[in-house]
């Protein structure tokens, strides 16, 4: 038994297969070709060419927009190419935007955008909390960064980076504890 529900302006226009979907907007789901068990509400939610889009929730004007499977988009222009990604959560204003990874949590305004060119973002199991958090990441993998601005890793991996505007060394930082920015003078416990 198929049920989808399509509402709006060529909602789920290109939709051959699949069931138990709802895309709401103009254009939202426009270009799916394949999905099943998903959610898509507003313009352009999930609406990129030829995307797949499985067991997902896109909401926000183009959110989502190639795909993915397991994915939570919530907010405008965010997972806007993981098409291929599995496991990503996007919340906020181009959270997660470039992300085409795996299984990572960004949190905030444009956190852990990536880099706006292909590859994108191709590490997996980074966390980013914070507006502008972990935004450089393009391989790195199992990093986690909290805080405005924090991160500053590109291809380094295993690092926790915690304070507002606390960043590695290098892009390529691994294996590193950093709490705090230059202006930290003191550590207590």
């Amino acid at each position: 038994l198929i049920i989808n529900v399509s509402i709006g302006f060529h909602a789920s226009n290109d939709l051959s297969i699949g069931s138990d979907n709802v895309f709401v907007g103009a254009q939202a789901g426009r270009q799916v070709s394949d999905s099943n068990q998903s959610v898509a509400l507003g313009a352009f939610a999930a609406g990129g060419s030829g995307a797949t889009l499985n067991r997902s929730v896109a909401i926000g004007d183009g959110s989502c927009y190639q795909g993915g499977t397991d994915n939570i988009g919530i907010g405008v222009q965010n997972l806007q190419q993981g098409g291929n990604s599995q496991g990503i959560i996007g919340i906020g204003y181009r959270a997660a935007r470039y992300c085409a990874g795996n299984y990572s949590i960004h949190i905030g305004v444009e956190a852990g955008r990536g880099p706006s060119s292909s590859p994108y973002t191709t590490g997996d199991h980074n966390l980013s909390l914070g507006h502008n958090s972990l935004t450089s990441v393009s391989s790195g993998y199992q990093n986690i960064a909290i805080g405005h601005s924090s991160g500053g890793v590109t291809t380094g991996s295993n690092n926790i980076i915690l304070g507002n505007n606390a960043q590695v060394s290098s892009g390529s930082t691994s294996n590193q504890v950093i709490i705090g920015d230059s202006n930290i003078t003191k550590f207590s416990i």
